[in-house]
């Protein structure tokens, strides 16, 4: 909820035309007309309204005029469209009372049943609050008689709801919700991958059947007009004699870019960035398996227009120069943007281009699969090596590609698959953060990003951190370098080596001299950059060394302490240079980057040889490379 929090801030009111133009070939007038002259809730093609009261509150009549739009509109033909996805068929309204008592909100919800909704059919009585969620089509929210509140606080109550069905929905592009208050006034609010959007508040009497056209918009039998994503269906199957689900996805595939249907494994995304779910990049990740048996990954998410290159042009880049320990595409395609749903008939939800927020466009990329996230290692052996190959691949990214990956994480280096070879034991995914660098020259940290990484704030750097800090003063932007996403990377080898006791994730408590806590701090930059600070600055590690488990044994504490005076010596020459103490340039320091590689590498590798030595198993085949310098002017090849 912080990121969705946050962007509610930048909410706005949206154009008179955009609302004018909304769901006006949702249905037909001589349609309309014909349901308002012959529905009894109608006078002259208005609503007679009753007075609300304590014995008949507005979400009584509210839901019995629900129900007299879906009696008359029911006929709608239900067919399939040429994708292959059935129309949504209305399955159900009924009001839910879960947290009326605190609240004083009522929300009268429809259910849709279709291909859809991972839950084929289910009943407002019979389903648990999750499943209900799942096959919600419409959200009305009706506000108590007693306060007529600000908008502000009708978006925060409403935003509760959205998140709630962006969880449990994961298909969802946007969610627009209808709240009713007292004196009949009603308003849509629009919450989607970029923010939050209101109409202005209408009258349900003067404006009856603007109303009735937002009931039929909203709970729409199109499932692209409802708000999902409608490349991915589901259909009811058989297993073991048990009912279940199948899932289908739509891709572009590898051949002649044709359209590839892939089946689903499993009711649901095997990943998701909670994060950023309701509102932002909202990165998902599903297993597919193709006809021909083979499992692959498809992710989803949704970036910035213009803010920098979109990942597929790393991915590209990088599959033509076949880098080991780095992922590998099959294809990639734009599915929608923001844009698209923010525009009606022309007109964009803002008044202008300087009060639009922007655009988002979701991307699908297929790529090969790997194995889960390095934190689910089995063995030391095998996640030292995956780091050394993940970091390798990093290496080759950069000296051979000239691409910089900016997000080092937990979930952003995969262990690779069962038995992998030499190069491939680690695998380095994700690029939405990634940046071109050409001729030593770093791009300056971009300001998004503080709020694109957030997740993944206890792997970020201290001069990253301090850059963030001078951003935000006006003064010189720091420019994010590799050697900045190694220091990622030790903070990556913190995290596991002093929180697992084991495989499995067994865990303990980190050291209190670590400051963990102090590192995922989202809200003030300058507490984890003090703490980070604190921990690279220390000259004595006895106590933080006895806290590593025994799991670990003492190639990995040698590794720790090599590893963590070559970042204490890099954050100190930087922070020098910054403050203008230092003759040595960070042009010159991190033209040295092979160097830096080099004894990153050797340390790791020089661990591995040690452990697999005390198995009695063969070292790798990559041997400990000798340390080298940590500053010079030597250029990278």
């Amino acid at each position: 909820m912080d990121v969705l929090n946050e962007r509610i801030k930048w909410a706005y009111q949206c154009s008179q035309k955009w609302e004018e133009g909304l769901y006006q070939a949702t249905v037909e007038q001589g349609q309309m007309n014909k349901y308002l002259d012959s529905s009894k809730l109608f006078k002259n093609k208005k609503l007679a309204l009753p007075s609300p009261t304590a014995d008949e509150p507005i979400h009584t009549y509210v839901h019995d005029l629900l129900v007299d739009v879906f009696a008359f509109f029911k006929h709608v033909k239900q067919t399939k469209q040429k994708n292959g996805q059935g129309l949504i068929q209305w399955e159900q309204l009924g009001v839910l009372s879960k947290g009326i008592q605190t609240t004083g909100i009522h929300s009268i919800c429809v259910l849709g049943r279709g291909t859809t909704f991972p839950n084929i059919s289910c009943g407002i009585k019979a389903a648990s609050q999750q499943d209900f969620n799942k096959n919600l089509l419409a959200l009305f929210e009706i506000q108590p008689v007693d306060r007529v509140p600000a908008v502000e606080l009708v978006i925060q109550d409403l935003a509760r709801s959205a998140y709630g069905i962006f969880l449990n929905q994961p298909t969802r592009n946007f969610v627009r919700i209808l709240s009713i208050g007292p004196e009949w006034n009603f308003r849509l609010v629009q919450f989607d991958k970029l923010g939050v959007f209101y109409t202005k508040r209408y009258n349900l009497q003067e404006d009856s059947e603007f109303f009735v056209r937002l009931v039929l918009g909203l709970a729409s039998t199109d499932p692209k007009e409802a708000g999902f994503d409608n490349t991915i269906t589901w259909r009811p199957v058989t297993y073991a004699g048990k009912p279940g689900v199948q899932g289908k996805l739509k891709a572009r595939g590898m051949v002649n870019s044709k359209a590839v249907e892939y089946a689903i494994v499993g009711e649901g995304p095997v990943f998701r960035g909670n994060a950023s779910l309701a509102v932002g990049r909202d990165t998902m990740g599903w297993e597919v398996v193709g006809k021909g048996g083979k499992h692959l990954f498809v992710k989803d998410s949704w970036r910035w227009e213009g803010s920098q290159a979109p990942e597929y042009e790393f991915l590209k880049v990088i599959k033509k120069k076949k880098i080991e320990g780095v992922v590998r595409m099959i294809s990639c395609e734009v599915l929608s943007e923001t844009r698209a749903f923010r525009k009606c008939h022309g007109h964009d939800s803002a008044d202008s281009e300087d009060d639009s927020p922007g655009n988002r466009i979701k991307t699908r990329t297929v790529t090969e699969m790997y194995g889960p996230s390095i934190n689910m290692f089995e063995t030391v052996e095998r996640f030292l090596g995956a780091m050394h190959d993940a970091i390798q691949g990093h290496r080759n990214l950069l000296l051979s590609a000239g691409i910089l990956h900016r997000d080092i994480s937990v979930n952003n280096v995969l262990l690779g698959q069962d038995n992998a070879k030499d190069g491939w034991r680690g695998v380095l995914i994700d690029f939405d953060l990634a940046v071109f660098v050409k001729n030593d020259e770093y791009p300056p940290a971009d300001s998004e990003i503080l709020i694109e990484v957030q997740g993944t704030r206890v792997f970020q750097s201290v001069m990253v951190l301090h850059g963030y800090q001078l951003l935000d003063k006006g003064e010189v932007k720091y420019h994010h370098d590799h050697l900045d996403d190694l220091e990622g990377f030790f903070y990556l080898f913190c995290f596991i080596i002093f929180r697992y006791t084991g495989p499995d994730g067994e865990r303990q408590e980190a050291p209190s001299e670590l400051n963990l806590d102090e590192w995922y701090n989202n809200e003030d930059i300058a507490v984890p950059m003090r703490a980070k600070s604190k921990f690279i600055n220390k000259r004595q590690l006895r106590e933080l060394l006895k806290s590593i488990p025994d799991f670990w044994g003492e190639p990995c504490r040698t590794l720790f302490r090599k590893w963590h005076k070559f970042v204490q010596s890099i954050v100190a020459q930087k922070k020098r240079i910054v403050a203008g103490d230092s003759k040595l340039t960070m042009g010159e320091l991190r033209s040295n980057a092979d160097a830096h590689y080099k004894t990153v590498l050797g340390f790791l590798a020089e661990a591995i040889e040690i452990v697999a030595e005390s198995k009695g198993q063969p070292a790798s085949e990559n041997p400990p490379v000798s340390g080298a310098p940590l500053g010079g002017s030597r250029k990278s090849p």
